[in-house]
């Protein structure tokens, strides 16, 4: 007869007390096959192609663990088939290794495999240390671990030129890639894309490398009024690199998402890609930013395009931009678009870029950008559209050779501290206006200003140790620092526009020189309830200039006060009399309010 493996339950059933000498030879020997069975089981296969072989004349048991080498397997229905392994699937840690052999040169389809089975099952899909070559599916739902720094998805070396190390949904038929989450891996081209999606939801990176790629090392390609308009919400990269992209002709960024919601960038980093480091639209919180030796811009923000009705917002702290290896390139830009406004609000600093900050395009931009920029080739800021936003800036300025900040833009209000800068710290050109360099600002050189303040509720320096204020539309004044002279007006739009001075409670107004030591004019006040003043006017070519007396009395006297008993009022030069006579009288008032009348001759 022939040995059969059987159940732990079948093997005692048939091992009876034996009282009735039950117990078979061949009882014996099914005992024999079963226990070799699980021995073999238990470890004595030293390849996954010595277990294929077993499985293939065996009915592995249900529940039971095999072991083939370092991988793990476990009994299931003799239904189950998990690649060509009869009735077992890979234990809690699947590997792509469970699946067949990976070490050849394009292991796609095991991969891939792996990756579904996994998914389907819900659990992680485990990465060996070491390089696997192919261009491999992306799977929703999937859980994806390697080693840090030496696990590597890269495409196989046969591999054309539009395949991705690694991609999803890019012949438009698989929907967007959603919950999906990669720790510890390296995509690397060199054809194509690194990782390439278009559309995504909730999906996750963790440690992961994005490398040598012909294109980008991390395409999100979706985008609003273009063909492809699949939704992307939901992007985390933690602690994710993305190095030395855009190896073909054309340059390509290290990591470009065309829109997107939900991004969350966390301690991130990009060099040595021939475009942008990042490339990103829609709405994103970077929490720890360094970007540097990138093509063009390390960090460019933008607005979205095609289509309107998609607001881009960007929140930036720790920010740390270098410079490139353009000339001329800016270390950090947002693109502007009329078709959707940018919001921004950034902290960081931004170093040896041909320029350190740029905005430009053309659109509304909103926000606040506080900056270290320094030691740039060109300028340090450089906002070069017709923004008609609002923008705060806290900025220090420094070491930049191409100026301080060059503004053609509007509505900004600058506070700024300016040290070695070459040429101007601040200077303004093209339709800029409304912007205000606040007094607190320490900028040794301020260039021609072409703008006109016309918005309420600000302070601005204009130029040289020129201090402008513009409290209404029509309405302000300025305060300007010649050499030996400072001048204070009125300005505006309004034909004309009057000053007052006032004090608090009955306090005297003075004018004094010497450092404020020598009282030179005092205005004071008789009484609380002041009702009567003085007024002095200027006049035309020919006419007196006047002092008199205004106010709510009818008759109001104006009086010349000396000091002391023999203090006297100077009018004018003294001519002898001669043939003269009285012809009439002038009344005044002599210093106790008596009447007296003075005598005129003739």
């Amino acid at each position: 007869m022939t040995d059969t493996i059987r159940t732990l339950d079948q093997i005692l059933a048939l091992l009876a007390d034996n009282t009735n000498g039950d117990i078979s030879p061949q009882d014996l020997r099914d005992q024999t096959v079963t226990l070799n069975s699980f021995i073999v089981a238990a470890g004595t296969f030293d390849t996954r192609a010595e277990l294929v072989t077993w499985a293939a004349s065996n009915t592995p048991v249900n529940g039971q663990a095999y072991r083939a080498g370092i991988l793990s397997f476990i009994g299931v229905t003799s239904s189950t088939v998990i690649s060509d392994i009869l009735g077992m699937e890979p234990s809690s840690d699947w590997t792509p290794e469970h699946f067949g052999d990976t070490t050849t040169s394009n292991c796609t389809a095991i991969v891939d495999s792996a990756s579904a089975a996994a998914a389907a099952a819900g659990v992680p899909l485990w990465f060996e240390p070491r390089a696997y070559r192919g261009s491999f599916k992306a799977q929703t739902g999937g859980v994806w671990f390697g080693v840090v720094g030496k696990t590597k998805l890269q495409l196989h070396a046969a591999a054309g030129s539009a395949e991705n190390a690694c991609y999803y949904n890019v012949d438009a038929a698989d929907g967007i890639l959603t919950n999906f989450f990669a720790s510890g891996i390296i995509f690397e081209g060199p054809n194509e894309t690194g990782f390439l999606t278009y559309g995504f939801q909730d999906i996750q990176f963790e440690d992961c490398m994005f490398i040598n790629a012909q294109t980008y090392g991390f395409g999100a390609q979706s985008r609003p009024g273009s063909s492809r308009t699949e939704s992307q919400d939901g992007l985390t990269m933690t602690r994710c690199g993305f190095e030395n992209n855009g190896t073909s002709p054309t340059t390509f960024d290290g990591c470009d998402v065309k829109y997107a919601t939900n991004m969350v960038f966390t301690d991130c980093w990009s060099t040595g890609n021939s475009d942008s480091g990042f490339n990103l639209r829609g709405e994103a919180t970077i929490n720890g930013l360094r970007s540097w030796g990138n093509g063009t811009d390390n960090v460019l923000l933008q607005a979205t395009d095609l289509e309107a009705g998609h607001t881009s917002k960007f929140t930036i702290s720790g920010l740390e931009s270098g410079a490139t290896t353009v000339s001329g390139a800016p270390s950090f830009r947002v693109q502007a678009s009329t078709l959707n406004d940018t919001h921004i609000v950034m902290d960081g600093q931004v170093t040896g870029g041909g320029k350190g900050i740029e905005i430009s395009g053309a659109g509304k931009v909103y926000g606040s950008i506080k900056a270290l920029v320094y030691g740039s080739v060109g300028v340090g800021v450089d906002v070069t559209g017709d923004y008609i936003g609002a923008m705060n800036w806290d900025l220090t300025l420094a070491s930049n050779a191409g100026g301080g900040f060059t503004n053609s833009g509007k509505n900004s209000v600058i506070h700024m501290v300016c040290n070695g800068n070459t040429g101007d710290d601040y200077a303004e050109a093209g339709s800029a206006s409304n912007n205000y360099l606040l007094p607190t600002s320490y900028a040794p050189t301020v260039g021609a200003r072409v703008g006109s303040e016309t918005a309420g509720g600000a302070m601005s320096v204009r130029g040289n140790a020129e201090v402008a204020m513009f409290p209404s539309a029509v309405t302000g004044f300025d305060i300007t620092a010649a050499s030996t002279t400072v001048t204070k007006q009125t300005r505006g739009t309004a034909g004309s526009i009057g000053w007052v001075f006032g004090t608090k409670g009955n306090g005297t107004f003075q004018i004094a020189t010497q450092n404020g030591t020598r009282t030179i004019f005092s205005a004071n006040v008789v009484g609380s309830a002041v009702v009567n003043y003085a007024e002095l006017m200027a006049s035309t070519t020919g006419s007196a200039v006047r002092y008199r007396a205004l106010g709510t009395d009818t008759n109001i006297d104006l009086m010349l006060e000396p000091k002391g008993s023999t203090g006297r009022v100077w009018i004018g030069a003294h001519s002898a009399i001669g043939a003269e006579t009285v012809t009439g009288y002038i009344t005044v008032k002599d210093s106790g309010g008596t009447e007296r009348k003075l005598a005129v001759v003739s």
